[in-house]
């Protein structure tokens, strides 16, 4: 069946909609697409049926016309001519004939705009409006490149893997017999196993576009009854994208399959990788935030009885009691897995099963063990409260007047300020007096050696225990 012819505007937009199907490519106009074409590659098809080839008849030459004979001219239109060879002179009966055609004489103005032509012609090496004798010879186009397919074998079939491997070898019922490395950057066996699948022996465009014959390889054409050499025809066109420029081959039809590459738009490449590589950091702090909380849900192993230190058996009553902590755990988790860090019971052997074990610490009556805690507690009983200790303490003399007494109380506090210990000073009343105390020294020694200190910056002082 014959593909439908198309035209050259459909093969634009068929270009344009496929170029922007894919979303990181450069978004593309009609105006972009361009050099719309048809390209034949040789093939040399098994099982293909061509009509026989018709001998060209040699073209019939044009019979040559008769030429007619002068008739002679009538006597009484003929004219006088004098012998003197000057103007000629006409009877009042004859007609006068004109004078051949001469060709004007051109005015110098003419002359000099012609110039430039005439320079021009004679620098291409002919006369100008010369006409060349020989007409352009017709295109010589090679026998395969002309012949009329009828049939092709089946290529919609069921394909399998050894028929993919045969055409991938180049040994299937197609076979490119053409090595022209003419759409870079596509390879040639590339674009011969495309051509194979697509290619159609019918010429897809109804306009007379320019059309481009792929030459056969000599040493790979082989004329076989069998398999013969024929054209597969598909469309080209151009994409131009600033100083880019991308050529295409298209499989005739509406739905045919395209081979080349898009122009990418680095603006929509960048959103893209932005994109998945914010997708892969989500996941990946998904992964561990979910791994963490399964660390932190996960039971703590339950450190075994028998592994702590046993305690030597003492003379003191001692019973031996046993604590069970039970280990909560989700009920869910519980059922599923089970606690594998739980150790056997100390009575368990595990090659001989359960056994008694007797306990190393002696059992006592109940009666026995409270008389005996009694007779603890009272001998752990608070010795009595020692006798509180002496104070000492710096007084100044009786005064009269409390304004005075808080003075030198101040200059008290700001020495006290600098001990070690804690001090205080402050002003008391004593009787119908006033006294600043300096206090407390916690024995006699310091006091007096505060006192000598004190005297010498003019303090007088009197150490006095309480």
């Amino acid at each position: 069946m014959e593909p439908t012819l198309e035209h050259s505007d459909q093969v634009v937009a068929r270009v344009v909609a496929w170029h922007n199907r894919h979303p990181l490519a450069t978004r593309i106009s009609a105006e972009q697409v361009h050099s719309v074409g048809v390209v034949s590659l040789p093939y040399a098809v098994q099982g293909a049926r061509v009509a026989p080839a018709v001998p060209a008849e040699p073209p019939a030459e044009p019979a040559a016309e008769p030429t007619p004979t002068p008739e002679p001219p009538d006597a009484g239109d003929a004219m006088v001519e004098i012998d003197t060879g000057l103007v000629p002179v006409a009877t009042a009966d004859a007609v006068a004939v004109p004078l051949p055609d001469r060709a004007p004489v051109a005015s110098i103005l003419d002359r000099a705009l012609a110039a430039p032509e005439t320079s021009a012609a004679a620098h291409a090496g002919r006369p100008q409006n010369s006409v060349d004798p020989t007409p352009a010879a017709p295109v010589e186009r090679p026998d395969w490149a002309t012949r009329q397919v009828l049939e092709l074998p089946l290529r919609n079939g069921r394909r399998t893997w050894r028929a993919a491997w045969r055409q991938w070898r180049g040994q299937g019922a197609f076979r490119a017999l053409f090595n022209d490395d003419f759409i870079a950057p596509l390879r040639p066996r590339v674009v011969a196993r495309w051509v194979a699948v697509h290619g159609n022996s019918q010429r897809p465009l109804t306009e007379e576009l320019p059309w481009r014959l792929i030459d056969a390889d000599p040493e790979r054409y082989i004329d076989e009854v069998d398999a013969p050499a024929l054209p597969l025809h598909v469309l080209t066109a151009a994409i131009g994208v600033g100083d880019a420029r991308r050529r295409l081959l298209l499989a005739p039809g509406p739905m045919g399959a395209v081979l080349g590459s898009r122009h990418w738009s680095r603006m929509r490449l960048g959103a893209a990788t932005g994109v998945l590589g914010s997708l892969a950091l989500t996941l990946f702090m998904g992964g561990m935030a979910l791994r963490g909380g399964a660390a932190l849900s996960a039971p703590a192993p339950v450190s075994a009885a028998a592994s702590a230190p046993a305690s030597a058996p003492t003379a003191a009553a001692a019973v031996a009691v046993r604590v069970e902590v039970p280990v909560e755990v989700g009920a869910e988790r519980a059922a599923q897995e089970p606690v594998r860090a739980t150790p056997a019971p100390a009575n368990v052997d595990p090659r001989r099963g359960h056994f008694d074990r007797p306990t190393l610490v002696a059992t006592l009556p109940a009666a026995q063990r409270q008389t005996l805690r009694t007779a603890g507690r009272a001998l752990r009983a608070d010795p009595a409260a020692p006798a509180p200790a002496r104070v000492w303490a710096l007084v100044s003399a009786p005064l009269a007047d409390k304004r005075q007494s808080e003075r030198i109380a101040a200059q008290l506090q700001a020495v006290a300020l600098l001990q070690a210990v804690p001090m205080r000073a402050e002003s008391m009343r004593a009787g119908a007096a006033w006294r600043a105390v300096f206090w407390p020294f916690a024995s006699a020694a310091l006091a007096q050696q505060a006192r000598l200190a004190l005297a010498d910056k003019g303090l007088h002082t009197e150490l006095l225990a309480f």
